[in-house]
């Protein structure tokens, strides 16, 4: 609770991990990444679900359920608290990018992103988790960090023109 500095568990079920996390910018509900059950029947690939939960009342929602492809993760809030982007890397596998909007009007969706996201990882290195997508302050749009350039989505996950950076 940030109000009161005191410290709540949630009951999830059937949880064995969870992955990534981050807090609205209310401080109101928790948007994180967990073990999906899909895991136990395949060990090869690991299946996540993007689960929110509001923190007054322990409502829980999943919003959808992925192969994200790798334990890095950058989970990022709208401004308006409406939708969360998230990115998902690994060694040798495709970076991914997803989105998802919470309310009346929920999706889920996967935008598409170019083959080499390299350049978009926290301080070049290949250990550090991808840079997490940046919103506009009217949570129409999001920018995602690649190579030379910042990529634009819409939140819907459509592609949006680019905006170029100098080559380092």
């Amino acid at each position: 609770d940030i109000e009161s500095g005191a410290v709540r568990s949630l009951p999830v079920p059937d949880v064995a991990h969870t992955w990534g996390f981050r807090l609205s910018h209310d401080g109101k509900r928790v948007a994180f990444l967990v073990e999906s059950d899909r895991l136990q029947s395949d060990i090869v690939a690991n299946w996540v679900r993007l689960t929110v939960t509001d923190l007054d009342s322990g409502d829980t929602q999943t919003i959808g359920t992925t192969q994200p492809d790798g334990w890095e993760l950058s989970l990022s809030w709208s401004p308006d608290g409406r939708c969360i982007s998230w990115r998902s890397s690994s060694s040798g596998a495709p970076e991914r990018l997803f989105i998802a909007q919470l309310g009346a009007d929920a999706f889920f969706a996967e935008a598409p992103l170019p083959d080499d996201m390299k350049e978009g990882h926290m301080l070049a290195a290949e250990s550090a988790p991808p840079a997490p997508p940046l919103w506009a302050a009217d949570s129409a749009s999001f920018w995602v960090l690649g190579k030379n350039t910042l990529l634009h989505f819409s939140v819907d996950g459509a592609r949006l023109p680019d905006i170029p950076l100098p080559a380092h």
